[in-house]
């Protein structure tokens, strides 16, 4: 497995920026629409698979100033992302693993988190 490699880079690149941008937006419909229908999303490595716009329906009462991510490894479709999410009064870290069919859709999420 590569910890990097190019071209899975602009890959998952092109899918978090438009994430990010739809989560700083609270634009719940377009985050859904980064997901397959039958996406397996994990809030926590403990959660039963969950509904990806129940999941995300929570981003509406954030108070979030700002995200930031680092890929941390890529392999072919499959990527583990660290997330910083900064709030009013808080810093939360988050590490994903994110795994893309070929249409660019997420099939799977699993996120481990923790706030300062």
């Amino acid at each position: 497995m590569d910890y990097l490699k190019d071209k899975d880079l602009d890959k998952i690149n092109n899918w978090l920026i438009d994430l990010r941008t739809y989560w700083l937006n609270k634009d719940v419909d377009k985050i859904v629409s980064l997901f397959d229908t039958t996406c397996e999303c994990y809030d926590t490595p403990f959660s039963s698979n969950g509904n990806v716009r129940e999941d995300w329906a929570e981003i509406k009462t954030q108070k979030i100033k700002d995200i930031s991510y680092k890929v941390l490894m890529s392999d072919g479709c499959e990527f583990f992302v660290e997330f910083s999410i900064r709030y009013n009064d808080e810093l939360c870290d988050a590490i994903n693993h994110i795994k893309l069919n070929n249409n660019m859709k997420c099939t799977y999420l699993k996120q481990w988190y923790m706030c300062k």
